[in-house]
């Protein structure tokens, strides 16, 4: 799912919910429980990592989680200008970490780290990537979904 998605199921959960325990254990779970949507983000090659625990990434997957990336800084700070508050920013960004979290594979220490690749493990298993077409318009559906709830 895309960081965009992520970030504003956070934004939602919070303004629902004051409690910043509750809140990190909504988002987190609100993470994972979007991941098992069927959805497609142009993710490394989940096979590879499964048999060999190497990942390989195209340009052009880099490129999109790139551009996602850039969209979900800036959506930090629109969040912060629409709601004021430092928890709907605090959401957000719980709410993508998980997937921040996947650049610790870059981190020799990290790959090496039992628990970590056991974490890259699970989250690669719950993700149900779909065909690009298909893929996208899940999250369109589930954008505009969360949008209309927010707002």
């Amino acid at each position: 799912m895309f960081y965009l998605i992520h970030a504003l199921l956070g934004a939602l959960i919070a303004t629902n919910i004051h409690s910043i325990l509750l809140i990190i254990i909504a988002c987190l779970a609100g993470h994972f429980l979007l991941d098992m949507i069927p959805h497609w983000d142009g993710s490394w090659d989940k096979k590879l990592f499964h048999l060999t625990e190497k990942i390989s990434i195209k340009r052009s997957t880099f490129l999109i989680h790139s551009i996602d990336f850039l969209i979900f800084i800036n959506l930090i700070y629109l969040l912060y200008f629409l709601f004021g508050s430092k928890l709907v920013v605090l959401a957000a960004f719980i709410s993508v970490l998980p997937d921040i979290m996947k650049a610790g594979y870059f981190s020799k220490k990290l790959r090496k780290n039992r628990k970590f690749m056991k974490y890259l493990r699970f989250h690669s298993k719950i993700q149900r990537e779909v065909g690009w077409k298909i893929g996208l318009a899940t999250q369109l559906i589930i954008l505009i979904i969360i949008l209309e709830a927010l707002f």
